[in-house]
């Protein structure tokens, strides 16, 4: 049967004693990989050496998809470094979703915010994937 593996930036660098060993123990089954900082905020903005694990997946022969899992962490201090992160009237949500989502400690982003994420995001790992 077709059966793969999905590894996770974030908690191979939580949970794994050496990333890249991990990555090459998975191999071939490799199927997606997903893409945050150990902060959670975009690949780049943290402290993942991107370079090598990019290095790393192409080594083992990866050639999939790197699939963006930023959640960056809400800070509603008002020293927050994002003043512009949280949706203030957030529509198109159900006060339902909405005490979901604030429960695990995020909010509705910004447009402008994910946007950012996502540039960033690009500007971090295409030109390691060319």
């Amino acid at each position: 049967p077709e059966c793969g593996v999905c590894l996770d930036a974030y908690h191979i660098h939580m949970e794994e004693f050496n990333v890249y060993d991990a990555i090459r123990q998975v191999g071939k089954r490799l199927f997606d990989f997903h893409v945050a900082d150990n902060n959670r905020f975009a690949a780049g903005l943290g402290q993942i050496d991107w370079p090598k694990i990019v290095g790393t997946l192409k080594e083992v022969g990866y050639d999939g998809a790197l699939t963006n899992e930023f959640v960056a962490p809400v800070d509603r201090t008002p020293a927050a470094p994002y003043p512009d992160m949280v949706e203030r009237n957030p529509v198109d949500i159900s006060p339902e979703q909405l005490k979901f989502i604030q429960d695990h400690g995020s909010s509705v982003l910004t447009e402008k915010f994910y946007t950012d994420q996502m540039r960033i995001n690009a500007e971090t790992l295409l030109p390691l994937i060319k």
